[in-house]
């Protein structure tokens, strides 16, 4: 009897700390690239605009869908990158202009930074991604050394005529928005698998850029 009691106590537990992991804070949402991927792989838990993220095996995107942004606007938020259990150049960052995040039509402008200091930016229609920018160096973006946490604030900036890409205070590049799809939608952070991030003061800020 004894025993019994032991292993439903056990299920129990594991149950009750499997349906925390699935639970997104209020308001939050997620798309991952794999529909393998569960919300048992990740881990975030947020206070105000201050987020931690743990993402195991899964890529993926978190928004609000209250984050909807129009016209001229910046998105801008502070990573530090605690651990990288992966080993590899995995990546995080910032998406603005997402549309049907929740349909095969998905799409979306990203811009991303990896271990080493280097950036991206892509966008994201479906399946397929187009690359505007491959991965490229930059001296404003910091890179990682050592035992040291990584730590970069990373912005976007949407104006009228162009979309610019900042990285600690400074402007990395821009694209004109003749070259660009559509930029008006829900932005987000994109962050990549066996990443361990803390994201601090999330903004989204309307206005002439």
């Amino acid at each position: 009897m004894k025993k019994s009691i032991l292993c439903i106590t056990a299920f129990l537990l594991s149950f009750a700390a499997s349906t925390f992991a699935q639970k997104l804070p209020d308001g939050w949402e997620v798309r991952f690239d794999s529909p393998h991927s569960s919300l048992s792989d990740i881990t975030f838990t947020h206070s105000g605009n201050d987020i931690h993220l743990s993402t195991g095996p899964a890529h993926a995107i978190f928004y609000r869908g209250t984050d909807n942004l129009k016209g001229n606007y910046e998105v801008s938020a502070t990573f530090k990158m605690d651990k990288n259990a992966s080993g590899h150049g995995e990546a995080y960052g910032l998406f603005v202009g997402g549309k049907n995040l929740q349909k095969d039509s998905q799409h979306y402008l990203y811009y991303l930074t990896r271990r080493d200091g280097k950036y991206l930016i892509k966008t994201r229609d479906g399946e397929s991604t187009h690359t505007f920018v491959g991965w490229s160096p930059s001296e404003t973006l910091k890179a990682e050394k050592g035992s040291q946490a990584q730590t970069n604030f990373l912005a976007i900036k949407v104006g009228s005529g162009a979309v610019s890409f900042w990285a600690n205070g400074e402007k990395i590049t821009s694209i004109p928005k003749s070259k660009l799809p559509d930029t008006d939608g829900i932005a987000g952070m994109r962050i990549n698998h066996h990443l361990t991030i803390d994201v601090q003061n999330l903004k989204m800020t309307k206005g002439n850029q």
